[in-house]
Formats: C-alpha cells, sequence, structure tokens
C-alpha cells in the first residue's frame, strides 16, 4: 500500500494487463507493450502515476486504464490500434499531452464504471491536448454528468505520417522505442 516505483526500458508482449498499478506512486516511461490480452496499462485508486514515453499497440481491450479516482500525467505516449487509446473513469483526473494516437477503435474515452463516492471530485477528469488519427471515434464521454469533466482537451488531426516523424522526435531519449518504431517492429 502507498509503495513507490518505476518501470521502464521493459518489452512487454502477450500479457493479460501489462503493467498494473493500484494503492501506489508510480512512473511508468519507455516501455513497449503489444498485444496486451486486456489492458496495456492499468492504474486503479493510485497516484500520483505518470506515464510517458511509452509505445501501447494492440491491446485488445484498453492501451492506458486509469480509474478508481486515480491521479495521471500521461505524456508523449504511441497508442495505436488499440479497443480503446485511453479510458478515464471513476472519479479520476487524468492530465494528457503530447499523446499521439492513432486507428483506435475510441481515442479517448471519459465515463463512470462504478458509482463514484460523493467525496470524488469530477471537477477537472481530463484535460490536455494530444494528435489524433485515423481513430474510429476520435472522443466519447458516456453519461450526462460527465459532460462537465472534461475541460480544455484537444485531439489535433494528423495522418500516420505526420504523427510518426512526430513520435520519432519526442522519442529521441527512448533507444529502444527509437528502434522499434524506425524498423516497424511496431506494427505500423
Amino acid at each position: 500500500k502507498k509503495g513507490q516505483s518505476k518501470i521502464f526500458n521493459n518489452r512487454f508482449l502477450e500479457n493479460r494487463d501489462a503493467i498494473d498499478v493500484d494503492l501506489a506512486e508510480a512512473k511508468i516511461y519507455q516501455n513497449i507493450i503489444l498485444d496486451s490480452l486486456d489492458d496495456g496499462i492499468d492504474v486503479g485508486t493510485a497516484g500520483p502515476v505518470e506515464i510517458f514515453e511509452n509505445v501501447i499497440q494492440n491491446s485488445g481491450d484498453k492501451a492506458l486504464s486509469i480509474g478508481e479516482g486515480s491521479n495521471v500525467i500521461v505524456t508523449s505516449n504511441y497508442i495505436a490500434k488499440n479497443n480503446f487509446g485511453l479510458a478515464i473513469k471513476d472519479g479520476s483526473q487524468a492530465k494528457i499531452a503530447g499523446n499521439f494516437l492513432f486507428k483506435n477503435k475510441i481515442a479517448v474515452s471519459v465515463y463512470e464504471k462504478v458509482d463514484c463516492q460523493a467525496t470524488r471530485s469530477l471537477g477537472e477528469m481530463i484535460s490536455g491536448e494530444s494528435f489524433s488519427g485515423d481513430n474510429q471515434v476520435p472522443l466519447k464521454i458516456r453519461g450526462n454528468e460527465m459532460s462537465a469533466s472534461v475541460k480544455g482537451l484537444t485531439l489535433h488531426p494528423k495522418s500516420q505520417k505526420q504523427m510518426l516523424a512526430m513520435a520519432l522526435k519526442k522519442f529521441s531519449k527512448c533507444e529502444m522505442c527509437l528502434s522499434a518504431l524506425k524498423q516497424n517492429q511496431v506494427k505500423q
């Protein structure tokens, strides 16, 4: 309970949930997560959690699942070909910036899966800007009570070529991520 961890420079392939963080603080960065059967990264009742410079692709459910009142900062991730790119739910707060969301069924989804406790605030559930291209649904908000919870979210449309070029610049500090993107080990 309330542990602190750093998870970095790993390759996860065909796991149920590649990374699962509960009741902890964490920094998750410079990982390659491919073909997860369920979620790439699952965060519940945790925070602060920083998730940055990861490549997450082909997750069976969510690339990033943020729930149960978590407090998360999500920056500079390449998130492609997942059922959901980012799912923010259950009173969680997420600040997102500079992410690349490409060919996901739903790029960003905001909803309540379980009833939130009255003490949880939905005032600023998600904010920031990222880049989006060729997602079936760029943004999905379920439930009228959620409409006030999304403030300042911007998804800038970009082509796959533009996003890949931008991602290569963003990932300049992650040799493994650069190599995967350049050599097409990450399925485009």
